[in-house]
Order: C-alpha cells, then structure tokens, then sequence
C-alpha cells in the first residue's frame, strides 16, 4: 500500500489508580485500547476525543501523545495518554 493511501488512527491509554481501562471487541475476539480512525479533516486530538466518548462514554479533559506505531504500512496509530477524563 502506497503512502498516499494510509489512514491515522489514534488509541488512548485510560489510566487511574494504577489501572488500563481496555474494551473487548467481540468482532476481533481481543482486547484493545479505545480508539479508531480520523473522519474528514479532524485532528488526532478531536479523534481521540470522540473515539472515547463514543466507545466508553468517557468525555476527554487532558492527554498528550506518547507514542506513534506505523502498522503494516496500512495505517499509523497516534497513542495518547489521557490524563484527565470526566464519566468513571
């Protein structure tokens, strides 16, 4: 797949009390961070934002990017810490 054609993701580490909130997916039958793909024009941040809420009801507050993984040159996932969250 040619560059041209990539998609960015975005997953966020949810952590509180020394605990990772991960959300089983059935349809892939694992565990993984919340997240998913940009829409349109929006930024990794406003993806990430609406990502949790959809997925976890959790409304984001604060977070920064930790890290970046270049995946099967399919797509590249931005990972954030999200430090701050209302809905737990």
């Amino acid at each position: 797949m040619s560059k041209d054609t990539r998609r960015l993701c975005c997953c966020a580490v949810v952590s509180q009390d020394g605990e990772i909130l991960l959300q089983y997916k059935r349809r892939y039958n694992q565990w993984e961070l919340p997240g998913g793909k940009l829409d349109g024009v929006e930024t990794a941040v406003d993806c990430i934002a609406r990502e949790l809420a959809e997925e976890t009801g959790l409304t984001w507050v604060d977070g920064f990017p930790i890290g970046y993984v270049d995946h099967k040159d399919a797509y590249g996932v931005v990972v954030f810490h999200c430090t701050h969250f209302d809905g737990l």
